[in-house]
């Protein structure tokens, strides 16, 4: 078995301690799902027909190709499998045979092997199977490759419809007379449409009369398909539906179906008949098969008997429920041990891994808890396991191999283990209550529970379920695993009440701990968050008075959290009925005191560390007739908004008024009035601020003194006794505003907020806008230049004006004014794609440049992936040789000298393709012909005297003569004569020609390059500094759309100036050239 097998059975093994989820409604998507399954359901008059449930209800997928391949070779893997066992190999096609009678398996109509779905399909053998042991398991699971979907991923999985697990067990040992049955095939009674069984075509062996593999399609509904038991479930409960309202307790019988298994009861053998008989009659009516009918009652036995139901009983000994083993005659419950047996024994031979101990782990089955003692220790293994950080086959140490071994040799005494399947001993029972004890220790902590009640004048207390857990890796206190365990406890209560809502409504929850139960029956909100979230859980499941306390030696619960030897606990009475005084009068019980602090030093500490620390704060409320005390409460200089800015001092005056005595308080939104008295308090705290003697001067004596500042505005005060203009536009139709505009000061910060405010609401325009904005209702002192100011600080209008870096231009590289040999110093690029005319395709130019005397090399590749360029970059090498340098993303300029010479081919190329298209050949011709033309070209001056010397051109230094010239006579042979000393004066004519090259190279060429450095000045050089934030300039998207960055380090060039950055961004670390980035000037 694999890793991802084990974890997926410890993740089963592990939701069994966990409580099921409350019943919720449907969501609307389970809804139209259900309703679009239903809409496609018919019934033929035999059966149900139901089409395949394909995902957003659109049909089969395009990605659903045909698998046949696959298919067919896990095909002949499974004959040759069979072909070793005769046996089972008849058997499994005897079960196709049989199907194909009875019209469960049909030959398929359209083999075309490119269309529909192959299902391979393998045996499966189950011993522990009566009937059937031998299944045909289909895998619609098998995809054509990893690129394609199977059918199962082109399926809707559906909606789990059926009842929980352990809802079903607990309900079945409810009543006195009790029966089980499964409906025959289930799957197979539902129909397929024919228009979908393409999709289920498998293949199969060959028979008398075909002698190649034959092609079978299953017509009814395979149990492969991960839509199964969705539709089984859908079509059941559409049809027991419509006998809601004429059999109502035979409808919440069949609703209760868990997969195709029927368990349930009654409390008389009529009932049970009566319930029984009509499910056969109504599933019948449906195709379904109700068999194998069992029951613990001899008189329903009798009865089915006798009315004509004998072929749907079943009168076996031991039958399987719901993974645990009943025995109807003896009514007995036992545990299903016989895979944890298996694994043990098949393990043994591999050694004790830990895998071997994960995969028995994961077999155990208890949803009862009815051996929590025994299987919390290996619970606590499983946790020393993994603290201990074993691989999956590593042996374990000798200390936890030892307590592995002692868990397996008391795992045989398991066997023995039955209980009652009856949770009441006969059906005359009163007073029933529902008693949960909880517990907890350092290593684990749970909780059981048992039904108390009377019958026939005695007490009797029968054992219900049991749920325990290990405690969390974090080391918590005793008291806090105390109040985890009642949280169990109390979440236990709550699930048996809500399964037996008619047996009970008194329920005792018992404890051991005082810490706890003065927790439970206090306030929640006094204690630190851990204590209080779980206090408040318990009381929100259960009423504190419902909590009692009970002896840690009287505490069944005990069993759960520390782990019991079989012998003990199988032979416990405190284990199966709980302590002693449960099952005497209530007078017995243990004498409850008042919730008080426990006794004792221990205790008080505990309670005092877990008390929530509560701070005293004095508050003392002052009012004031004047505004201005709004800037004594709130910082402004914390606001960057105008709006924000007023809405919290609305807020801030609200309360004020509703904080002081009166009647009227005022509640919910803020509305328009309570923002426009919050403007007027910023004005007059503005004015008092900065025209506080004006003020004064106004009010006392109606005028101001010439010597102030705002003299002549002639300024006044309106109603609200704030300053505002005269003015000369008294009788104009203005707007009262517009006419006599609030006077605010220039450099304050509630104007700049009232500026950034305008400048947003009129979309950024420029100072006149904004200013024209603000002249409605303010007249700022010296406005247009404190408006500038403010607008300059404006981060959305900077990206759009702020200009990119600049530098003074570069000094020549020294490998472009120092000799080399041709090609030792080059620059490389590709050019645009050429088309072939004789083939869909595309090539591509690369020119290698050399930077000293300005030849070029070009090479055809057919693509521009690195494979192309490599054997480009090869062959180049092969004639050439060179030395590497990078140049800066996205910065062509860099890289001059070559990317001028691409212009130059490209203005070749222009002129002599035009707009034709050649082959590949007729491509190398003519990128040949161009690379002599360019290396011929003169890069000296061309003079008009016929007596100066020709130009020079980069072949001079390739092949000592232009490319293009003619070539020059030979002398004859019998002239020629090769010695020492001809070869020594030829070589040495070579020497001369050469430096007679670079002589004129110096002087004609190299000093030309002077003329580079008389350029325009770049202006103010804009300098960047570390942890600046930036604009990254990209051409290919609109300027808003640019990403910002911070500078990470300055990378300057061999001048010494700065020319890139390393820059941060969202997408990662770049680098840019200055000509490429703008600085914002914002602070970070």
């Amino acid at each position: 078995m694999d890793s991802s097998s084990i974890l997926f059975d410890l993740s089963k093994f592990w939701e069994i301690e966990e409580f099921p989820n409350e019943t919720r409604g449907l969501s609307e998507r389970d809804d139209q799902l259900i309703r679009n399954f239903e809409n496609n359901l018919e019934f033929n008059g035999q059966r149900y027909v139901c089409k395949l449930m394909w995902k957003e209800n659109m049909g089969p997928p395009v990605g659903l190709d045909s698998n046949y391949e696959i298919a067919k070779k896990r095909f002949n893997s499974l004959c040759n499998k069979l072909n070793k066992n005769p046996e089972i190999s008849d058997q499994y096609k005897q079960i196709a045979k049989d199907q194909l009678e009875s019209n469960i398996v049909g030959k398929c109509v359209n083999e075309d092997i490119k269309s529909g779905y192959y299902m391979p399909h393998r045996a499966v053998i189950r011993d522990d199977k009566i009937t059937s042991q031998v299944r045909i398991v289909y895998d619609c699971s098998s995809k054509a490759n990893e690129d394609k979907k199977s059918l199962n991923d082109s399926l809707e999985t559906g909606v789990n419809l059926y009842v929980n697990i352990l809802d079903a067990i607990l309900k079945f040992r409810e009543n006195q007379v009790a029966f089980c049955g499964d409906l025959e095939k289930a799957f197979l009674m539902i129909e397929i449409a024919e228009e979908d069984r393409k999709y289920l075509k498998f293949l199969w062996f060959p028979n008398d009369t075909v002698n190649s593999t034959q092609t079978f399609q299953l017509n009814r509904l395979p149990f492969g398909l991960t839509t199964s038991p969705f539709a089984l479930a859908c079509v059941l409960k559409f049809h027991v539906k419509k006998f809601k309202d004429d059999c109502p307790k035979c409808y919440e019988m069949l609703n209760s179906l868990y997969v195709d298994d029927l368990y349930y009861g009654a409390e008389t053998a009529q009932d049970a008949y009566q319930l029984t008989s009509l499910a056969i009659e109504i599933l019948r009516s449906a195709g379904f098969n109700l068999r194998k009918l069992r029951t613990n009652c001899s008189e329903l036995n009798k009865l089915w008997c006798e009315n004509g139901y004998e072929e749907n009983t079943d009168h076996g000994q031991g039958s399987g429920f719901l993974g645990l083993n009943w025995d109807p005659i003896e009514d007995k419950i036992k545990l299903n041990l016989r895979d944890v047996r298996n694994s043990l024994e098949s393990g043994i031979a591999n050694g004790t891994t830990k895998r071997h101990v994960l995969r028995i782990i994961s077999r155990i089955f208890d949803p009862c808890g009815l051996i929590s003692p025994f299987v919390i220790t290996v619970k606590i293994l499983m946790q020393e396991l993994w603290e201990n950080g074993l691989k999956w086959d590593e042996q374990l140490p000798s200390g936890l191999e030892e307590k592995w071994r002692t868990w397996c040799s008391e795992l045989a005494h398991i066997d023995n283990l039955q209980i009652e399947r009856k949770l009441f001993s006969n059906a005359g029972m009163s007073e029933i209550s529902l008693h949960v004890f909880c517990d907890a220790s350092p290593k684990a902590y749970g909780a059981v529970a048992y039904f108390r009640y009377i019958t026939e004048g005695r007490v009797k207390v029968s054992f219900i379920i049991s749920k325990s857990k290990v405690a969390p890796l974090k080391t918590l206190t005793l008291a806090r695993l105390e109040l985890m365990a009642a949280l169990i406890a109390a979440s236990l209560a709550k699930y048996l009440l809500n399964t037996f809502p008619s047996l009970t409504k008194e329920i005792f929850l018992w404890s051991d701990s005082k810490i706890v139960l003065h927790w439970l029956k206090g306030s929640s909100k006094i204690w630190k968050p851990f204590v209080s979230n779980r206090v408040a859980q318990v009381q929100l499941l259960t009423p504190p008075n419902c909590w009692n306390h009970s002896s840690g030696s009287e505490n069944p619960a005990d069993f759960t959290t520390r782990g019991e030897s079989t012998r003990k606990f199988l032979t416990s009475s405190l284990w199966w009925m709980g302590p002693a005084w449960l099952s005497q009068p209530v007078q017995s019980w243990p004498v409850q005191c008042l919730p008080n602090p426990p006794d004792g030093m221990c205790g008080e500490e505990v309670i005092a560390s877990e008390r929530r620390r509560t701070a005293i704060v004095n508050t003392m409320v002052t009012t004031t007739n004047d505004d201005n005390c709004i800037s004594g409460c709130i910082d402004i200089d914390k606001y960057s908004n105008l709006g924000k800015l007023l809405r919290v001092t609305a807020w801030v005056r609200r309360f004020i008024h509703n904080a002081k005595p009166g009647p009227l308080k005022l509640s919910g939104p803020l509305c328009a009035s309570e923002l426009q008295e919050a403007l007027y308090s910023w004005i007059k705290a503005t004015q008092l601020k900065h025209f506080g003697r004006e003020l004064k001067q106004l009010l006392s004596k109606g005028i101001i003194s010439k010597d102030s500042s705002i003299y002549n505005l002639n300024p006044e005060l309106d109603d609200n006794q704030l300053l505002q203009l005269k003015g000369r536009l008294e009788f104009s139709n203005e707007e009262v505003r517009a006419k006599h505009p609030w006077l605010l000061p220039t450099k304050d910060k509630f104007v700049k907020l009232l500026i950034l405010d305008a400048h947003v609401k009129m979309c950024h325009l420029v100072v006149d806008g904004t200013l024209t904005q603000l002249r409605e209702q303010f007249w700022i002192i010296k406005g247009r230049q404190f408006v500038k100011n403010v607008l300059n600080d404006c981060i959305i209008c900077r990206r759009y004006k702020v200009k990119t870096g600049t530098q003074v231009v570069a000094p020549l590289p020294p490998d472009r004014i120092q000799e080399h040999s041709p090609f030792d110093v080059s620059g490389v690029d590709f050019a645009r794609p050429f088309y072939v005319n004789d083939s869909n395709t595309k090539c591509y130019l690369i020119i290698f440049t050399c930077a000293v005397i300005r030849a070029v090399h070009l090479e055809l590749v057919p693509n521009m992936s690195t494979d192309s360029f490599l054997l480009a970059f090869r062959r180049f090498i092969s004639r050439r040789g060179v030395v590497w340098k990078f140049i800066v993303e996205r910065s062509p300029w860099w890289g001059g000298f070559w990317e001028r010479q691409i212009r130059t081919i490209k203005t070749c190329l222009k002129k002599i393709i035009g707009k034709s298209s050649l082959s590949i050949k007729e491509l190398e011709t003519v990128f040949s012909e161009i690379e002599a033309i360019i290396n011929s070209r003169p890069i000296t001056y061309l003079y008009n005297e016929p007596s100066e010397p020709s130009p020079l051109t980069p072949s001079h230094f390739l092949v000592g003569k232009r490319l293009m010239s003619l070539p020059v006579v030979q002398p004859k042979i019998e002239e020629l004569s090769i010695n020492r000393n001809s070869l020594e004066k030829r070589f040495k004519y070579q020497q001369t020609l050469m430096n007679h090259f670079w002589n004129r190279w110096r002087k004609e060429y190299l000093l030309n390059l002077r003329s580079a450095y008389i350029s325009t000045q770049p202006g103010k050089i804009i300098s960047f500094k570390v942890n600046d934030i930036v604009l990254i300039n990209d051409e290919r998207y609109p300027r808003n759309m640019w990403m910002m960055g911070r500078i990470l380090e300055l990378c300057p060039g061999r001048d010494g100036k700065v020319r890139s950055l390393l820059i941060k961004t969202p997408k990662g670390n770049i680098k840019r050239s200055v000509q490429l980035v703008s600085n914002l000037e914002i602070n970070p």
